[in-house]
């Protein structure tokens, strides 16, 4: 069973860079969204990163912790979005 159509659309996930964030991401790209991804661990983040870029997925990452960082996720994501 398939996501809803998520093309033209941007996925902001915390904790992005490993486990069920990461795994996210990948369901999220396949179904179209742009992606930006935060996680506080910096070398898995880039990693997670460049996975998801290698595959194909338009994805933009924010070293953060969610919940202290949400307003600069936001204006960031903002500033992504204007980008595409």
């Amino acid at each position: 069973m398939g996501l809803t159509d998520f093309d033209n659309t941007t996925a902001v996930i915390t904790g992005g860079a490993s486990g069920i964030g990461l795994g996210l991401a990948h369901r999220l790209g396949r179904e179209g969204a742009n992606l930006v991804i935060a996680d506080i661990e910096e070398a898995a983040l880039e990693r997670a990163s460049r996975a998801l870029t290698d595959a194909g997925y338009a994805t933009e990452d924010i070293v953060a912790d969610g919940p202290r960082h949400r307003c600069y996720m936001i204006d960031d994501q903002l500033d992504y979005i204007r980008e595409l």
